[in-house]
């Protein structure tokens, strides 16, 4: 982790070592990371990605496919349109194909493919389509983020979101900056067994409520967000963070357990990068979840 979450790294010394280290493209992507944490990383046709975990298990992925029917720059759609990336994954030499991964708009839950214990979250795919100008398929890069499915979430399902969590960081993965230690930026949820719910905090200064919903491979939407409008001078920097971090909310794609008490919600950032919000757990709600298997079972084959 980063120097300015050295305590809280400390403290999870045995659960979290390392974050991302930087991509380096060419004929192989190769990304190092601790176990557990969301990793970002980048691929295209002749590109494969591999991320090697502290842990010595090593997950490949390599592109085989891509439906772009996003609405071109240029054009004018009766709809937004969606990009499919059809890719094959290794994981310790088991190799899954033909898995596909879709963002569309509205359909947050089709960007998350779960392989062998790994959820795979597409995040951005580029260049977007320009009327004028056919893309190659060199072109293509797709940026992912990768975490393992841990125990808690095998167990408990969706409960493990019902609790109060206080943001200690968040910004560009792997660049994450600690939220000010006079203000407590903090959000709870309450998510039914299958997924849906609200969310209520604060951001150091204004209160926010909203919507909620999820899907047990980690995928998440936070939507309907609504905000009090209180202006406060101290301390220092509280309006500024506070207003990173709203920005940033309804950009939330994923959410991922360490242990049972550390919550990271990946995010995109404005221009296609991956940002993460890493949370300690505050206090349990009153608020009760189905297992893992149930909901699975409830949800059938959304």
């Amino acid at each position: 982790m980063l120097d300015e979450v050295a305590g809280h790294v400390q403290a999870l010394k045995l659960e979290s070592v390392m974050k991302t280290l930087p991509i380096v493209l060419g004929i192989l992507s190769t990304v190092g990371a601790g176990f557990c944490e969301p990793v970002d990383t980048q691929f295209g046709f002749d590109r494969p990605a591999t991320i090697e975990w502290i842990t010595g298990e090593q997950i490949e992925i390599e592109w085989n496919d891509v439906l772009d029917s996003r609405c071109a720059t240029g054009a004018t759609c009766v709809w937004e349109g969606e990009v499919t990336v059809s890719v094959d994954v290794v994981v310790d030499g088991v190799r899954t194909e033909d898995v596909e991964i879709t963002l569309h708009g509205s359909e947050f839950a089709r960007a998350v493919a779960w392989v062998d214990g790994y959820r795979i979250h597409l995040a951005s795919v580029g260049p977007y389509p320009n009327l004028d100008k056919e893309t190659q398929r060199s072109e293509y890069v797709a940026t992912v983020v990768v975490s393992p499915v841990t125990d808690a979430e095998l167990h408990d399902g969706f409960s493990v979101l019902n609790t109060q969590w206080r943001l200690q960081a968040f910004g560009k993965i792997g660049e994450e900056t600690q939220t000010l230690a006079t203000s407590q930026v903090s959000i709870t949820f309450e998510v039914s067994d299958i997924g849906r719910g609200s969310i209520r905090g604060s951001g150091g200064c204004n209160g926010f409520t909203g919507s909620v919903e999820a899907v047990p491979t980690g995928a998440i939407e936070i939507s309907n967000l609504g905000f009090t409008r209180m202006a406060c001078g101290s301390p220092t920097g509280v309006m500024e963070q506070e207003d990173r971090f709203f920005a940033e909310l309804p950009n939330v794609i994923g959410f991922t357990m360490v242990g049972a008490s550390k919550l990271i919600m990946p995010f995109t950032t404005s221009d296609d990068e991956v940002g993460t919000m890493i949370f300690d757990q505050v206090a349990p709600t009153a608020v009760a979840s189905a297992s893992w298997a149930q909901v699975k079972s409830h949800l059938g084959t959304r």
